[in-house]
């Protein structure tokens, strides 16, 4: 909600930003955290090692669903982009500004990526902040409120952590029965 507040002045800087540059970043940040998910399935395959491979494909998978939810949002919520002229308030008016459909799945990949590396600092932080240049990208081309933007991190990354949340609970809860013959006398 305090973002909503800062949203006009966050807008007046990003206006900054001409639409080419804005494009590019937006480009750059969807090409690493795209090819952070094929660096972790690669790794996994290259080493043999299962749990990355199975990573990636979850990634994919909470990416999927983060698109739609952010789709959900937009025509739940209505708010109107940055360009429309009708201010930061303008919810529940047929637009599409709430949340972005290009930064969500951004973070969901990220996030898929930082989790499948077990989060270490040299490969979240990076993965991060390109999902962020997709945000930034997206506020450049005046597309998006900066609350979309922080609100798409949350539901992008979020998303991806329940996927694997779940993914983690019914891996546990298989069964571990064990059928052996015994002889007895």
């Amino acid at each position: 909600g305090g973002m909503i507040g800062l949203d006009g002045k966050i807008r007046d800087a990003a206006k900054g930003i001409n639409d080419s540059s804005a494009l590019m970043l937006q480009r750059a940040g969807f090409g690493l955290v795209g090819g952070g998910l094929l660096a972790l399935y690669g790794t996994g395959w290259w080493t043999d090692e299962e749990q990355k491979r199975h990573a990636a494909l979850t990634g994919l998978e909470s990416t999927v669903v983060a698109f739609g939810i952010a789709e959900l949002m937009k025509v739940t919520f209505g708010r109107e982009r940055p360009d429309s002229g009708k201010g930061p308030l303008a919810w529940f008016q047929g637009g599409q500004s709430f949340i972005s459909g290009d930064t969500t799945p951004a973070f969901a990949l990220a996030e898929a990526v930082a989790a499948g590396f077990d989060h270490r600092w040299e490969v979240t932080v990076p993965v991060y902040l390109a999902a962020t240049a997709v945000g930034v990208g997206r506020m450049g081309r005046d597309k998006h409120w900066a609350s979309d933007i922080l609100a798409s991190g949350f539901v992008g990354s979020g998303t991806t952590m329940l996927v694997n949340y779940i993914h983690r609970r019914r891996e546990q809860a298989a069964p571990q029965l064990s059928v052996s013959p015994v002889l007895t006398p």
